[in-house]
């Protein structure tokens, strides 16, 4: 990945992952982390919620309260942005704890197709979709 310019993030949470494991990810992590061109984010052992959780937690303590600026702070990768679209595949119509936070305001689009199987058409199509969206933001 670092040959080729790509970013690793690891998104999850570190507790009862092997120690192995977890040293591997913060060593791919490190190796990449001035990489500026793609970022990949691998979620591993991660659920919105608990990403939620934890960041509350962390907030309460560090900074005294809980607010959606000192929830985002405490985020797995804060500078991870927010989600512009999520697809979903497999046929399945639910975001099952995926990036909670981060996709308050994502577009979604549920495609039964499963993933192994996209082909560059699909990604064009998911494009082209994502293109006609009105994105209003709540408003």
């Amino acid at each position: 990945m670092a040959e080729n310019n790509v970013r690793l993030l690891i998104l999850g949470t570190r507790g009862k992952v092997n120690p192995t494991l977890t040293s591997l990810g913060e060593k791919a992590e490190k190796i990449t982390e001035k990489c500026t061109g793609t970022t990949v984010c691998f979620c591993f052992n991660y659920g919105g919620e608990q990403e939620i959780a934890d960041a509350a937690n962390i907030a309460l303590e560090a900074d005294g309260e809980i607010t959606p600026e000192t929830i985002r702070k405490h985020l797995y990768h804060p500078d991870v942005p927010n989600l512009d679209m999520v697809v979903r595949t497999s046929g399945e119509e639910r975001i099952s704890g995926f990036m909670l936070w981060r996709a308050a305001y994502a577009e979604f689009l549920f495609m039964k197709k499963y993933f192994p199987d996209m082909e560059a058409e699909d990604i064009k199509y998911i494009l082209d979709e994502y293109e006609k969206r009105n994105r209003r933001f709540g408003k």
